[in-house]
C-alpha cells in the first residue's frame, strides 16, 4: 500500500513537472512587422528538455527566437530549459548578438551543471527593418529554408558546439544573417 501511494505522489509529482514545463512555452504569437510567425510542441508524458520562445526584444520590430534541446529527458532537463529560458530573456534584453547572447547562456549553464548535461540551442534575431535573420547555433539541428522564388528548400547545418559542457565555446559559435524574401519559410525543430 506505501509503495501505491509513493508511485501515485510521484506521478501527481511528475504531472504538476510537466505542466509547469508547458506553462514555460509561448502562449501565443507575437505581432511584429513583416511576419508571421508560429510555434508547436506536441509534448510527451514525462518531463523533458525541449525548449522554444519568441522573445520582444528592447529594438523596435526585431524579435528574439529561441529553439533548444537538453540532452534526456525528467525533472534535470526541466529544471536546465527553465535554466536556459531564463538565461535567454535576461541576456537578449541587453544590446547582444546572437552569438554573444549563447556565449553568456553557455558560461551560466556551465557554471551550474559542469558538463554534467549539455543543451543544443539556435538563437536567432528577426529585423524586421531589413527583413534578416540573425543567427548563431550551439550544436542544434539544421535550419531549413523554403525559398518562394524557386519553390525549393535548403537546408543549413547549423554548427557551433553545445551549451554547458565547456567553459568557452567561442571558437566554436559562429554568427550569420538569411535575407528572407516575402513567402519564404524557415523551419525550426528539435529531434525530440
Amino acid at each position: 500500500v506505501k509503495s501505491m501511494v509513493e508511485q501515485e505522489r510521484l506521478k501527481q509529482e511528475l504531472e504538476l513537472g510537466r505542466e509547469i514545463q508547458m506553462a514555460l512555452l509561448p502562449k501565443e504569437s507575437p505581432q511584429i512587422s513583416n511576419l508571421s510567425i508560429s510555434g508547436l510542441m506536441l509534448p510527451a508524458k514525462e518531463i523533458g528538455g525541449d525548449y522554444y520562445d519568441f522573445i520582444t526584444l528592447p529594438k523596435e520590430d526585431e524579435l528574439g527566437i529561441a529553439i533548444g534541446d537538453v540532452s534526456g529527458k525528467g525533472v534535470a532537463a526541466g529544471l536546465l530549459m527553465a535554466m536556459a529560458k531564463t538565461a535567454i530573456h535576461t541576456l537578449s534584453q541587453e544590446d547582444r548578438t546572437p552569438k554573444q547572447v549563447l556565449l553568456r547562456t553557455n558560461s551560466i549553464l556551465y557554471q551550474h551543471i559542469g558538463g554534467q548535461k549539455f543543451m543544443t540551442m539556435l538563437y536567432l534575431i528577426w529585423k524586421s527593418k531589413t527583413k534578416t535573420l540573425a543567427y548563431s547555433s550551439a550544436g542544434h539541428e539544421h535550419i531549413l529554408v523554403y525559398h518562394s522564388s524557386t519553390q525549393e528548400i535548403e537546408a543549413i547545418i547549423s554548427g557551433g558546439f553545445m551549451l554547458g559542457m565547456l567553459p568557452d565555446i567561442d571558437t566554436y559559435l559562429e554568427e550569420h544573417s538569411l535575407n528572407l524574401a516575402p513567402k519564404d519559410k524557415v523551419l525550426l525543430y528539435t529531434d525530440g
